[in-house]
């Protein structure tokens, strides 16, 4: 799908589901030899092929509050985001050796606590993941 393609899936789901989204670009950047994660919010309009490659897509009505971007080691960002409902939006997406420009959704449809079994399924997420995979 072309930048503007997706773009205009984002603003019809979120015109469908009565809401605003937004993007959360996820980058890795160097501190001595570790990795970290920071993200950055921004208008889905932001969105392009150039630069970093990893998004996560936020609802304003299922995800009102943002904790403050600071450095994440480990899975970072977008493992933190992805546990907790948040749909991953890789654009394009990364290691494709044939030059065709792909994008991807992931979504983290339920987790479950390990010590009570209690599971937590993501209803919001896995409608708003439905919503922009029609599209």
């Amino acid at each position: 799908m072309t930048n503007d393609a997706i773009i205009q899936a984002l603003r019809d789901t979120a015109e469908q589901h009565s809401d605003a989204l937004s993007l959360l670009q996820c980058e890795r950047v160097q501190v001595g030899r570790r990795w970290h994660s920071v993200y950055s919010e921004l208008p889905v309009e932001a969105l392009r092929i150039d630069g970093p490659w990893q998004y996560v897509i936020r609802s304003r009505t299922h995800n009102p509050a943002l904790p403050a971007s600071e450095l994440r080691s480990g899975t970072g960002w977008p493992g933190e985001f992805a546990v907790n409902g948040l749909v991953l939006l890789d654009h394009p997406e990364p290691g494709s050796s044939d030059g065709i420009v792909r994008t991807s959704l992931g979504l983290v449809t339920r987790i479950a606590n390990e010590r009570t079994r209690e599971t937590l399924e993501h209803h919001a997420a896995i409608a708003l993941y439905s919503s922009l995979m029609k599209r």
